[in-house]
């Protein structure tokens, strides 16, 4: 058999070759990724837990009225961060290209029991499509989730 090789200037993360014997349980293409192979190999190495064994809080909120907008939200640049289930994406990276923004008192007010830190994992819990997606807060964040585990 002939040995494919692919080009070192494309992203080995999005294009990659694999043989018809490395094939298993699905066949969808983003099943190999190889970033998430990798982080799969890893979470099985570990010895399985419930998630309560690591959760130190759940919270869930309400979403503002966006028919008050002028009473809850914000622009970016003087607003928090409200993460919204479209925010957060299969890959684990948190997407802010639709991000709304809420207004202080709101942040300390209504979605006090919502806010989120760095290092909380955000859980898709509502909404249509994909199910099961789920980021981590990166380093230095403040906003608020209604899907948050701490």
């Amino acid at each position: 058999m002939s040995s494919y090789t692919i080009s070192p200037t494309l992203n080995k993360d999005r294009v990659f070759i694999l043989q018809k014997s490395e094939l298993e349980k699905r066949f969808d293409p983003f099943f190999y990724v190889p970033e998430l192979l990798e982080l799969e190999k890893k979470v099985l190495a570990k010895k399985p837990e419930k998630l309560r064994d690591y959760v130190k809080g759940m919270a869930s909120g309400a979403t503002p009225k966006t028919t008050e907008s002028e009473k809850y939200y914000a622009e970016k640049e003087n607003g928090i961060p409200f993460l919204r289930v479209q925010n957060l994406s299969p890959t684990g990276i948190l997407e802010f290209d639709d991000c709304k923004y809420i207004n202080e008192e709101t942040h300390n007010g209504m979605l006090k029991r919502s806010q989120v830190s760095a290092g909380d994992l955000l859980v898709k819990i509502t909404g249509v499509g994909r199910m099961a997606v789920a980021s981590v807060a990166p380093q230095g964040f403040e906003g608020i989730s209604t899907n948050t585990f701490a």
